[in-house]
């Protein structure tokens, strides 16, 4: 999710109210920003580096999901859900950030209608691509699965 569709359409009080309440932070690679399943309590706004996001998964390895680079936000649904963090993030090179606190954040969407209904955008976005996702893994599978029960029926 990137953070030109966030600021799409505010005007200049809500962008100045946006600025206002992120604080920059630097890491260097290796540094965690998240954690899965710790408490979503600041969106991550992505402006330099690069961020690895992944799974841990119960006595398997990590499943590494993709790397994050600048402009992208991190943790928007969790945010906004109240929910842990659904994955862990870590900094792969030197990485320059913004976060917002969720409830600024919550408030901020609340408060300018444009902000809540980007926010609305960007999640329905999310869903669209994992659907995507899962409806190819679905068709990439299904062929086999036919497959087999054809034989199994001959």
């Amino acid at each position: 999710m990137l953070r030109r569709e966030l600021v799409r359409d505010l005007s200049p009080e809500t962008l100045a109210e946006l600025e206002g309440i992120r604080t920059r932070y630097h890491v260097s690679a290796g540094e965690v920003l998240f954690s899965q399943g710790d408490a979503a309590s600041r969106l991550v706004e992505v402006v330099a580096g690069t961020v690895k996001l992944w799974l841990d998964r119960h006595q398997q390895e990590p499943l590494m999901l993709r790397l994050a680079r600048s402009g992208e936000l991190l943790g928007l649904r969790e945010v906004v859900t109240g929910r842990g963090y659904s994955v862990n993030a870590a900094a792969v090179t030197a990485v320059d950030y913004f976060t917002i606190p969720r409830k600024s954040f919550l408030e901020l969407m609340h408060d300018h209608f444009n902000a809540g209904f980007n926010v609305a955008r960007l999640l329905s976005a999310e869903l669209s691509s994992a659907h995507e996702t899962l409806r190819t893994m679905v068709a990439d599978v299904t062929p086999v699965v036919r497959d087999r029960r054809r034989s199994h029926y001959a």
